[in-house]
């Protein structure tokens, strides 16, 4: 089995070998790259493409309404959440602010409506 990451995250896996590790030795390993690394897609090579459950969320922020994406894991906990480019770039365009502080903005406010679930 090969797991195949985004080229940026390719460095991770260099000195890793998980060619013969059992199914739920694999799960593990995935879901573990899942929880550090975005994006939330990982491609295993001869088995099949694993993605996470994930759905769309609008945040209301001081820039306006954000749209993030939360990613799941198989028992529903949040485990990543991404906060969208446009939606971001738009918001700080818009109110001449830095894009960063719309992102860290967004991911503030999504963050205090998971605990507050």
């Amino acid at each position: 089995m090969h797991v195949t990451l985004p080229r940026h995250h390719h460095q991770l896996l260099k000195d890793t070998s998980i060619a013969h590790s059992p199914p739920y030795l694999l799960y593990k390993i995935v879901r573990n790259i899942y929880r550090t690394l975005p994006p939330p897609d990982t491609v295993v090579k001869g088995i099949r493409r694993m993605t996470l459950p994930r759905e769309e969320r609008e945040v209301k922020t001081k820039y306006g309404p954000i749209t993030v994406k939360v990613a799941f894991d198989r028992e529903g906990k949040v485990i990543n959440l991404m906060p969208e480019y446009e939606s971001c770039r738009q918001a700080a365009e818009k109110k001449k602010v830095p894009l960063k502080e719309v992102y860290q903005e967004a991911i503030e406010k999504e963050r205090g409506a998971i605990k507050g679930e």
